[in-house]
């Protein structure tokens, strides 16, 4: 007896660009967003002390990523952190070579951009308007910003 194939089908609700919405509004809030983050990365430069636990084991897992040691914790295999954030920090020191402040900038765009990717989720499920506010709310939060 033959089974009947079942066609399994992912249907995601329609999103659509600021470009296709003619609407400044998601471009002028990412930029912004990336303007007050970047502001504050140059203005709070002591904010973040990057000689902190965390931040120093990720930046010494990235500089042996770069040496040849591979994903090592003074020089032994490690699993103490994921994987893909010391990648970047490698990849950004080999590129931007070992600023801090480089690597603060890189994020506070990131970050910035991030609010396109809010906008975009709460447009699947919410109206336009009530994207605009989430994606605003993520913009100007300070927890999001700092």
């Amino acid at each position: 007896m033959e089974k009947a194939a079942v066609k399994a089908e992912l249907k995601l609700p329609a999103v659509e660009s600021a470009r296709q919405s003619g609407s400044p509004v998601l471009p002028v809030l990412v930029f912004f967003a990336i303007a007050v983050r970047v502001l504050f990365v140059l203005l709070a430069r002591n904010i973040g002390n990057p000689h902190s636990m965390d931040a120093q084991n990720y930046l010494n897992i990235a500089d042996g990523l770069l040496s040849g040691q591979g994903f090592a914790l003074k020089g032994q295999p490690t699993t103490f952190v994921a994987p893909l954030y010391p990648a970047l920090l490698a990849l950004l020191q080999a590129v931007l070579g070992k600023s801090i402040l480089a690597i603060k900038l890189f994020q506070a765009v990131l970050g910035g951009l991030t609010t396109w990717l809010v906008y975009l989720l709460a447009k699947m499920y919410f109206p336009r308007g009530v994207a605009y506010v989430a994606a605003g709310l993520f913009a100007l939060h300070p927890e999001m910003v700092g």
